[in-house]
């Protein structure tokens, strides 16, 4: 595994982490993650798109950050891909609800930072498939309504995880000015 640091801004951090996540790569994440994580007031975007595998153990160190981030005055996001295997492997072992995942990282540190990004308008609404169950962010299946892991209908769970207030106005912007 391999690991490269970047501050976008003075309060975030982005961890880019490339390869396997496991048993013989895990510590060096940790270490990483603690460094960063140490003064309590850095959010931290740890971007896993390029990760082919995670076990346990990583998934247990992903977990003791967010609780690290939870007890400081700071965030953490994980970036992953939507129909990846790192994605899946959070989906499986029902992580969706313990860590904020995000396709992108424009999206992740938006919402560190407390909202959406001007001129975004993300669709965050949490997302089900009806045949397999698992649960999706809604920009991953934003444009077909389709699960990416089986085709499945994927239907709203109704939770808003962030305002989503561009959105809400083109809603209403339809409305007052019907279907033209």
């Amino acid at each position: 595994m391999r690991l490269a640091i970047a501050r976008p801004s003075q309060d975030v951090c982005v961890i880019h982490a490339d390869g396997e996540v496991d048993l013989s790569t895990v510590a060096e994440l940790d270490s990483t993650l603690r460094r960063v994580q140490e003064d309590g007031h850095t959010n931290v975007v740890l971007d896993l798109w390029d990760v082919t595998f995670i076990d346990s153990v990583g998934i247990g160190v992903l977990l003791s950050a967010r609780r690290r981030a939870d007890k400081g005055l700071a965030g953490f996001a994980v970036i992953a891909e939507p129909s990846g295997q790192v994605q899946n492997v959070f989906n499986l072992a029902g992580l969706t609800d313990s860590l904020s995942v995000f396709a992108t990282r424009a999206l992740a540190m938006s919402t560190l930072r407390g909202g959406p990004l001007a001129g975004l308008a993300p669709l965050a609404t949490q997302t089900m498939c009806e045949r397999c169950e698992r649960r999706f962010a809604q920009q991953a299946v934003a444009e077909s309504g389709r699960c990416p892991l089986c085709d499945g209908k994927v239907v709203p769970l109704g939770r808003r995880l962030y305002p989503e207030p561009l959105e809400r106005r083109a809603e209403e912007s339809v409305r007052e000015n019907g279907n033209r």
